[in-house]
Protein backbone atom coordinates (compact mmCIF):
# COMPACT_ATOMS: atom_id res chain seq x y z
CA UNK A 1 0.00 0.00 0.00
CA UNK A 2 1.42 3.31 -1.06
CA UNK A 3 0.26 6.17 1.09
CA UNK A 4 0.87 9.83 -0.77
CA UNK A 5 0.95 12.83 1.92
CA UNK A 6 -0.15 15.87 1.15
CA UNK A 7 0.64 19.07 3.29
CA UNK A 8 -0.48 22.90 3.08
CA UNK A 9 1.63 25.51 4.39
CA UNK A 10 0.21 29.47 4.14
CA UNK A 11 3.27 31.77 5.15
CA UNK A 12 2.23 35.63 5.30
CA UNK A 13 4.49 37.43 3.22
CA UNK A 14 2.82 41.09 4.13
CA UNK A 15 4.27 42.34 7.34
CA UNK A 16 0.79 43.87 7.70
CA UNK A 17 -1.09 40.70 7.85
CA UNK A 18 -1.42 39.73 11.50
CA UNK A 19 -2.58 36.07 12.28
CA UNK A 20 -5.82 37.73 14.23
CA UNK A 21 -7.00 38.85 11.21
CA UNK A 22 -10.06 37.66 9.51
CA UNK A 23 -9.86 35.83 5.97
CA UNK A 24 -11.68 36.03 3.57
CA UNK A 25 -13.49 32.72 2.68
CA UNK A 26 -11.58 32.36 -0.62
CA UNK A 27 -8.07 32.96 0.96
CA UNK A 28 -8.75 30.61 3.89
CA UNK A 29 -6.08 27.76 4.31
CA UNK A 30 -7.34 24.78 3.70
CA UNK A 31 -7.09 21.75 6.47
CA UNK A 32 -4.91 19.36 5.34
CA UNK A 33 -3.60 16.86 7.44
CA UNK A 34 -0.19 15.64 7.11
CA UNK A 35 -0.61 11.46 6.86
CA UNK A 36 2.98 9.99 7.19
CA UNK A 37 3.95 6.68 5.47
CA UNK A 38 3.66 4.06 8.42
CA UNK A 39 7.04 2.64 9.05
CA UNK A 40 7.49 -0.88 10.56
CA UNK A 41 9.25 -0.64 14.56
CA UNK A 42 12.49 -2.46 14.42
CA UNK A 43 12.61 -5.42 16.37
CA UNK A 44 13.37 -5.16 19.91
CA UNK A 45 16.86 -6.29 21.16
CA UNK A 46 15.21 -9.03 22.94
CA UNK A 47 14.04 -10.84 20.36
CA UNK A 48 15.84 -13.26 18.01
CA UNK A 49 16.39 -13.62 14.67
CA UNK A 50 17.97 -17.19 14.70
CA UNK A 51 16.32 -19.87 16.09
CA UNK A 52 18.82 -22.70 16.07
CA UNK A 53 16.76 -25.77 18.15
CA UNK A 54 18.31 -28.03 15.49
CA UNK A 55 22.02 -26.52 16.40
CA UNK A 56 23.43 -26.38 13.25
CA UNK A 57 25.50 -23.32 14.11
CA UNK A 58 27.83 -22.20 16.87
CA UNK A 59 27.06 -19.89 19.57
CA UNK A 60 29.17 -17.34 17.31
CA UNK A 61 28.36 -18.36 14.42
CA UNK A 62 24.22 -17.47 15.73
CA UNK A 63 25.42 -13.96 16.60
CA UNK A 64 26.56 -13.13 13.35
CA UNK A 65 23.73 -14.06 11.49
CA UNK A 66 21.49 -12.34 14.30
CA UNK A 67 23.98 -9.65 13.24
CA UNK A 68 23.51 -9.83 10.10
CA UNK A 69 20.04 -9.98 9.75
CA UNK A 70 19.38 -7.05 12.21
CA UNK A 71 21.63 -4.92 10.05
CA UNK A 72 19.22 -5.87 7.33
CA UNK A 73 16.45 -4.75 8.95
CA UNK A 74 17.56 -0.91 9.57
CA UNK A 75 19.01 -0.36 6.46
CA UNK A 76 15.90 -1.71 4.78
CA UNK A 77 12.71 -2.04 6.92
CA UNK A 78 12.63 -6.20 6.03
CA UNK A 79 12.85 -8.34 8.93
CA UNK A 80 14.40 -11.77 8.39
CA UNK A 81 13.59 -14.87 10.81
CA UNK A 82 15.83 -17.66 10.45
CA UNK A 83 14.80 -20.90 12.28
CA UNK A 84 16.23 -24.33 12.03
CA UNK A 85 13.41 -27.39 13.04
CA UNK A 86 14.12 -30.22 15.31
CA UNK A 87 10.31 -30.59 15.96
CA UNK A 88 9.50 -34.34 15.27
CA UNK A 89 5.89 -32.93 14.74
CA UNK A 90 7.21 -30.77 11.45
CA UNK A 91 7.03 -33.48 8.78
CA UNK A 92 7.92 -33.50 5.06
CA UNK A 93 3.81 -33.01 4.38
CA UNK A 94 3.57 -30.12 6.67
CA UNK A 95 6.93 -28.22 6.12
CA UNK A 96 5.96 -25.84 3.97
CA UNK A 97 2.71 -24.98 6.31
CA UNK A 98 4.76 -24.43 9.32
CA UNK A 99 6.95 -22.03 7.71
CA UNK A 100 3.71 -20.06 6.73
CA UNK A 101 2.64 -20.17 10.51
CA UNK A 102 6.09 -18.97 11.21
CA UNK A 103 5.49 -16.26 9.14
CA UNK A 104 2.37 -15.15 10.69
CA UNK A 105 3.80 -15.56 13.86
CA UNK A 106 6.73 -13.38 13.13
CA UNK A 107 4.42 -10.89 11.51
CA UNK A 108 2.73 -10.73 15.02
CA UNK A 109 5.40 -10.02 16.38
CA UNK A 110 6.13 -6.79 14.45
CA UNK A 111 2.96 -5.60 13.59
CA UNK A 112 3.28 -5.99 9.82
CA UNK A 113 3.52 -8.66 7.70
CA UNK A 114 4.39 -7.44 4.34
CA UNK A 115 7.87 -6.54 5.71
CA UNK A 116 8.44 -9.72 7.01
CA UNK A 117 10.17 -13.18 5.74
CA UNK A 118 11.14 -16.19 7.01
CA UNK A 119 13.65 -19.17 6.06
CA UNK A 120 13.45 -22.84 7.95
CA UNK A 121 16.22 -24.83 7.63
CA UNK A 122 15.78 -29.26 8.44
CA UNK A 123 19.19 -31.07 8.17
CA UNK A 124 16.74 -34.08 9.33
CA UNK A 125 13.91 -33.61 7.02
CA UNK A 126 16.86 -32.19 4.15
CA UNK A 127 13.97 -29.29 3.36
CA UNK A 128 14.34 -25.42 3.77
CA UNK A 129 11.84 -22.77 2.46
CA UNK A 130 11.27 -19.23 2.12
CA UNK A 131 8.37 -17.43 2.58
CA UNK A 132 8.20 -13.67 2.79
CA UNK A 133 4.88 -11.21 2.95
CA UNK A 134 3.67 -8.62 0.06
CA UNK A 135 6.35 -5.70 0.23
CA UNK A 136 9.03 -7.61 0.56
CA UNK A 137 7.35 -10.56 -2.56
CA UNK A 138 7.78 -6.54 -5.02
CA UNK A 139 11.76 -7.01 -4.52
CA UNK A 140 11.89 -10.75 -4.61
CA UNK A 141 10.48 -12.80 -6.56
CA UNK A 142 9.51 -16.60 -6.05
CA UNK A 143 11.80 -17.75 -8.83
CA UNK A 144 14.61 -15.86 -7.54
CA UNK A 145 14.52 -17.08 -4.31
CA UNK A 146 13.91 -20.45 -5.34
CA UNK A 147 17.53 -20.23 -7.43
CA UNK A 148 19.21 -18.76 -4.46
CA UNK A 149 18.20 -21.60 -2.44
CA UNK A 150 19.50 -24.31 -5.17
CA UNK A 151 22.12 -22.50 -6.15
CA UNK A 152 23.75 -20.46 -2.81
CA UNK A 153 22.27 -22.87 0.09
CA UNK A 154 22.07 -26.13 -0.97
CA UNK A 155 25.62 -26.66 -2.45
CA UNK A 156 27.19 -25.87 0.86
CA UNK A 157 24.06 -27.81 2.72
CA UNK A 158 25.48 -30.83 0.68
CA UNK A 159 28.51 -30.51 1.73
CA UNK A 160 27.03 -30.07 5.50
CA UNK A 161 28.87 -26.40 5.70
CA UNK A 162 25.84 -25.23 7.15
CA UNK A 163 26.62 -21.70 8.51
CA UNK A 164 28.71 -21.08 4.81
CA UNK A 165 25.34 -21.92 3.19
CA UNK A 166 23.08 -20.12 5.21
CA UNK A 167 25.44 -16.85 5.40
CA UNK A 168 26.22 -16.86 1.81
CA UNK A 169 22.38 -18.22 0.88
CA UNK A 170 21.30 -14.93 3.27
CA UNK A 171 23.81 -12.42 1.59
CA UNK A 172 22.34 -13.35 -2.01
CA UNK A 173 19.00 -12.90 -0.52
CA UNK A 174 19.56 -9.55 0.58
CA UNK A 175 21.76 -8.38 -1.90
CA UNK A 176 18.88 -9.47 -5.06
CA UNK A 177 16.25 -7.60 -2.41
CA UNK A 178 18.89 -4.33 -2.89
CA UNK A 179 19.28 -4.61 -6.27
CA UNK A 180 15.48 -4.54 -6.57
CA UNK A 181 14.77 -1.91 -4.58
CA UNK A 182 17.31 0.25 -6.63
CA UNK A 183 15.55 -0.53 -10.24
Amino acid sequence: MCALALLTLTVACSPGVQATQKQSPKSAPSSAKLVMPAQPPKTLASVGFVEDPEQLFSPTERGKIDTLLRNFEKSNLISIKLVTISDPEVTMDNFDQHNGLLLQSWSATHHYSEHCMTISISRSLRRMRIDFGAFVQKLLSNEEASAIIENVFKPSFKQSLYYKGTTDGVIALMDTIRKNISK
